[in-house]
């Protein structure tokens, strides 16, 4: 490997995090489809009870003790001959068929967001990884790691437009914060590995080592817990499990290690033999193999699964710097602690204390001859080595990396005040608006109608007020009342979208509404 070959994987790598970044926007964008699907809909249901009969029959209101059977006798009576004719009967069935109709369209439309929504965990499911693979192959985990963040930067840039989603200040400052640990973690990352891929002995002692099978429980313990807490919270969008279902999801996401050392073996059998050589170690080391690609294959499909929970519930600028976050520390853990690339650094890229490194073929010397030992005063160029057997250099870069992480973690925690400050003041104006439409309704329950008082239209027709009332949304009754605010077109997906406790209907087409 020459150099700079590391470029072609640090390319490999971008194209894999704009990948994701379109895999995300497509999903947020299926479940935003879905849902105007489902609200254009219940308006479409509405229009059809209406117009068959069973819409017309209304709650008694002024007060009038008038029960619904009374009023079903007396419309059914009082306007049986008119409404029997032939000509309102065919007029009748020509608009519930126009209404059967335009249900048909809205299911077509609450599939196509599903179907976007699938296209969306395909690509992160399948096509990020498989660029990942061959981005981390020949190149030490580390550096490739802090490149997935790469995904913050993108929906970033896209979510405000392609999404309107509210970009704050403090969510700016959080994921500033969020790119500058991800460029510090470059510059502390391991650039090329120490340990060359020769046999399948190499990747036996990584695979069977205990420092791998004690990060493999402690990880359980932490995803079970994580998946514990996630079900204690009653509200599926509550800012909270949110965090949580990032948090999982990029851990899941973080564990490259298995897709690692699958492309290192799968390339040590084609060096041996072609794709013969390949297929040869599903005979000799096929526990090996499979444990490794099932590991790839749980890793992959799991993270792809709750990102799709995570994207379908809140907002992109909210769910990707978590999910990218958690996966760059999870990443450099895992390449820390299972692929030991922090144990003998063979380049820095920052001027650090003792300066004198090792160079790549020195290290690959000093760990693959049994005469040669990194104490060794023979072997030339090497650092000093403290008593654990890890390098000066390693300690420093430790450090920085750490710091790094440091940082994205105060990122992540400004990321998430902001998101709670965001639903505590959008719950508390929603509760206020829900207030407002309850004391209305016991009051026109009671026969005040005490919100339509003040109106300068308080003197129209009480069914006319009524009718403009309940016409497809709940802006205001009668234009004096309280109700919600509709959820209009230029808001959708924002802040303001039935994200929250707080749910809104589409205004009607013809409303004249934006």
């Amino acid at each position: 490997m020459s150099e700079y070959a590391w470029v072609r994987n640090v390319c490999l790598e971008i194209a894999s995090t704009l990948c994701g970044t379109l895999g995300k926007q497509l999903m947020r964008i299926g479940k935003l489809v879905e849902m105007r699907a489902d609200a254009e809909r219940e308006q479409a249901n509405k229009l059809v009870d209406k117009e068959s009969g069973l819409g017309n029959i209304k709650p008694p209101i002024g007060g009038k003790n008038i029960s619904c059977e009374k009023q079903v006798c007396k419309k059914t009576t009082g306007s049986f001959a008119s409404s029997c004719s032939p000509s309102s009967i065919k007029s009748s069935s020509k608009k519930i068929t126009k209404s059967t109709s335009d249900l048909l369209e809205k299911d077509s439309a609450f599939l196509f967001g599903r179907s976007i929504c699938i296209l969306g965990v395909f690509i992160n499911a399948f096509i990020g990884p498989f660029l990942d693979a061959f981005a981390y192959q020949d190149v030490a985990q580390s550096l490739i790691t802090p490149l997935t963040g790469l995904g913050v930067v993108w929906n970033t840039l896209l979510a405000p437009c392609t999404l309107g989603e509210v970009l704050s200040a403090k969510r700016v400052i959080a994921i500033t914060l969020i790119v500058l640990g991800i460029i510090l973690t470059v510059c502390f990352a391991v650039k090329v590995e120490s340990r060359t891929w020769q046999t399948t002995d190499d990747i036996k002692e990584i695979w069977y080592s205990w420092r791998t099978r004690c990060y493999v429980v402690a990880f359980s313990v932490l995803i079970a817990g994580s998946v514990h807490l996630q079900q204690r919270f009653e509200n599926k969008h509550d800012y909270r499990r949110g965090f949580l279902i990032g948090c999982t999801a990029g851990a899941l996401s973080g564990n490259m290690f298995c897709m690692k050392l699958l492309m290192e073996l799968l390339a040590i059998g084609y060096k041996a033999d072609q794709f013969l050589g390949i297929f040869r170690f599903f005979v000799t080391d096929f526990v090996l193999i499979s444990s490794i690609i099932g590991g790839a294959l749980f890793f992959s499909i799991s993270n792809a699964i709750l990102l799709a929970i995570g994207m379908r519930n809140f907002e992109v600028l909210y769910m990707v710097p978590i999910f990218e976050a958690s996966a760059i520390i999870l990443d450099g853990l895992s390449a820390a602690v299972v692929m030991r690339d922090f144990d003998h650094p063979v380049d820095l890229w920052l001027p650090l204390p003792n300066p004198d490194y090792v160079s790549g073929s020195d290290v690959n010397a000093v760990i693959h001859d049994g005469g040669a030992t990194m104490n060794d005063p023979n072997v030339s160029g090497q650092s000093s080595t403290s008593r654990f057997g890890v390098t000066v250099n390693a300690h420093w870069r430790g450090v920085g990396y750490i710091c790094s992480m440091c940082i994205i973690v105060l990122g992540l925690r400004l990321l998430v005040l902001a998101q709670g400050k965001v639903e505590a003041e959008h719950n508390s104006s929603c509760s206020s608006a829900s207030s407002g439409s309850e004391e209305y309704e016991e009051d026109e329950e009671h026969g005040m109608a005490a919100s339509r008082v003040s109106s300068p239209f308080a003197k129209m027709d009480d069914l006319q007020i009524s009718n403009y009332g309940s016409a497809g949304n709940k802006m205001s009754r009668g234009f004096g009342g309280s109700g919600k605010k509709p959820l209009g077109r230029k808001n959708f997906g924002s802040r303001e979208s039935p994200n929250y406790k707080c749910t809104t209907q589409l205004p009607p087409e013809n409303s004249g509404l934006p």
